[in-house]
């Protein structure tokens, strides 16, 4: 019969340590360490542990401290864990302690003024001030307390009695910490390998946000932008209910927004400068410009005024979804500083750590890329003005031509006129001589003097003669088909008549 009972018994402790591996094997995060402790707890109980509450407790290697989950106390699941640095306690230091000396089971007792003392740091230099009232009550109101102690690779597991655990009752706490202990391993190396998993998504995020803000070219590629964040938190696991960028524009002093509404459309871009009237604009640049990150929260009333002013300064449309939908009653934003502007994320709550640096690492992400497209732009600006200098050089070098060309063309001309005046001043002296000759011949003849006539005909067909001469010259001057050279002094046959050039 009494080997009975205890193959009854032994089952009993076999089926409550299944379910503690059961649920632990099913965790697939750490917050589920809450649900763990609820059901180790609730095992505790039906095993008849007197015990008021139950403790799963992690210990950090490097710095000593602690991370509580907690179940007992009153019947609700604690709502979240309690971080409790490293305290200069005998509470702390003698866990830590029989912890790290490999030590499986102690038990510890508080009571009276050290108690005291330390519920004094306990419930106001950590975590555990924000235990619920009810349980906080509770736990002050203990006069001394019991704390029986298995310890695991890990931590401890805990419950919290009038009375120290019975020998029997203290090997199965061991023996439920041995079942935690192992299955909490293989939780461990679950969430190594999500935690890969989790990395490699946000490679790929990060490697499509940088490739896609590389692609844009123009300024009305940046309305992409939003809906790309909206996507890439949405892939990362993000909470965010709202999301944008802020652009820092430093030449022209403005804040370029590019606003999501919640189901991830676009709101047209709008342009503010940084001394707007609206604080939260003021507080951006400010936070932006010293690359911090910059919170704040609204309740319904701030986001129905902050879009009012938006609208005041037509920077929003009325009908915009954004104004006319359901406004956030609660709403926390966090701004991401990067190096030309801010990342912001819109959520009912704030973010974790863990979120804020995954929104971190893809601002740093946008930035890498958003710099490429500035450089881009720049370089098309560059091309820009280069392309349009060339053009005014070639127009400036048209006209420097077409000026020589004229100021050669005009000394051209001056260079012929000069040259061709000297034949034209023979042809007119040897004409004007000839005319001359030609009276002195009527009066010769006139006279009977035929003689004479006869040598002054001479005369004029010989001056006649030089006339076809310097103008055949005056023709190839022109024609640059001879040298102009100056010409002798000519004569009548008689010499009574000298013509000289002019």
């Amino acid at each position: 019969m009494i080997q009975a009972e205890a193959q009854a018994r032994e089952a009993r402790i076999e089926l409550a340590l299944e379910r503690v591996r059961a649920r632990t094997m099913a965790m697939q995060k750490s917050d589920e360490l809450r649900e763990a402790v609820l059901v180790i707890y609730e095992q505790l109980q039906q095993l008849n542990f007197e015990a008021q509450a139950c403790n799963i407790i992690i210990f950090d290697k490097e710095t000593g401290d602690m991370q509580f989950w907690v179940s007992g106390f009153s019947q609700d699941i604690y709502p979240e864990s309690y971080h409790i640095p490293r305290l200069n306690h005998p509470y702390h230091e003698d866990q830590l302690t029989a912890w790290r000396e490999g030590e499986k089971y102690v038990l510890y007792e508080y009571s009276g003024q050290e108690r005291l003392d330390f519920d004094k740091i306990f419930f106001t230099q950590t975590d555990f001030r924000n235990v619920p009232d009810q349980p906080k009550a509770f736990m002050m109101g203990l006069k001394s307390v019991k704390l029986s102690t298995a310890f695991f690779s890990y931590g401890s597991l805990q419950v919290l009695g009038q009375e120290a655990l019975a020998e029997d009752k203290a090997m199965i706490l061991q023996r439920f910490a041995t079942v935690f202990d192992q299955t909490y391993t293989r939780f461990l190396d679950l969430q190594k390998s999500e935690a890969n998993a989790i990395e490699a998504i946000r490679r790929s995020s990060l490697d499509r946000v940088r490739a896609e803000t590389a692609s844009m070219r123009i300024s009305d590629d940046l309305e992409r932008i939003t809906p790309l964040i909206w996507n890439e938190l949405t892939t990362l696991g993000v909470s965010f209910t709202r999301c944008g960028v802020f652009i820092m524009d430093q030449q022209q002093e403005q804040i370029h927004t590019f606003l999501l509404t919640p189901d991830g459309r676009a709101i047209a871009a709008f342009h503010l400068p940084y001394d707007t009237a609206q604080a939260t604009f003021q507080n951006l640049v400010e936070y932006w410009q010293k690359r911090q990150m910059y919170k704040e929260h609204w309740d319904e009333a701030a986001f129905i005024i902050w879009t009012r002013n938006l609208v005041k300064s037509v920077a929003l449309v009325p009908t915009e979804k954004y104004v006319t939908g359901d406004h956030p009653t609660n709403l926390d934003l966090h701004f991401i500083p990067f190096l030309q502007g801010m990342l912001y994320v819109g959520n009912d709550k704030p973010l974790n750590d863990n979120e804020l640096h995954l929104v971190q690492n893809l601002a740093d992400a946008f930035s890498t890329a958003y710099a490429r497209y500035e450089d881009f732009n720049k370089l098309e600006s560059a091309k820009a003005q280069i392309e349009k200098t060339l053009v005014d050089l070639k127009q400036a070098q048209a006209q420097l031509i077409q000026s020589e060309k004229m100021a050669f063309l005009g000394e051209l001309t001056a260079g012929i006129a000069h040259e061709i005046q000297n034949p034209l001043n023979f042809v007119n002296n040897f004409s004007e001589v000839s005319n001359e000759l030609i009276d002195e011949m009527k009066d010769e003849l006139a006279a009977g003097n035929l003689q004479l006539a006869t040598e002054i005909a001479a005369d004029v067909k010989q001056n006649l003669g030089k006339i076809l001469h310097h103008g055949k010259r005056a023709d190839a001057i022109v024609k640059r088909d001879a040298p102009a050279q100056p010409d002798q002094q000519r004569s009548k046959g008689t010499n009574r008549y000298q013509c000289f050039s002019g």
